[in-house]
């Protein structure tokens, strides 16, 4: 089961204290897979000089560089082959702009 899963399983979803270290090593999970899985997403962090390894502890979480929308909507970035994509999802506001 990814941590991912484990976190979204958690019976109380207000148990910030119980779900930190988890909700941090979902976090190093999600970045490490879009950075094994993204060559673009990998130069953006390799760029800003960040590691998901780095993620230890919830202080940490600050030093993920953020995309803002507007990247998204002059870049695809993909972690997964076209095949197993399913959803195709436009952003409001955007005249239907992928």
């Amino acid at each position: 089961m990814s941590l991912r899963a484990k976190l979204f399983g958690w019976r109380d979803p207000y148990d910030l204290a119980g779900t930190d270290a988890l909700f941090t090593a979902a976090l190093r999970e999600n970045a490490l897979f879009h950075y094994e899985n993204c060559p673009e997403y990998r130069a953006i962090l390799l760029r800003e000089g960040f590691s998901p390894g780095s993620l230890r502890v919830p202080a940490d979480l600050h030093r993920l560089p953020p995309l803002p929308t507007l990247y998204f909507k002059r870049h695809a970035l993909f972690s997964i082959p076209e095949r197993r994509r399913v959803l195709r999802s436009t952003s409001s506001g955007t005249t239907g702009q992928m």
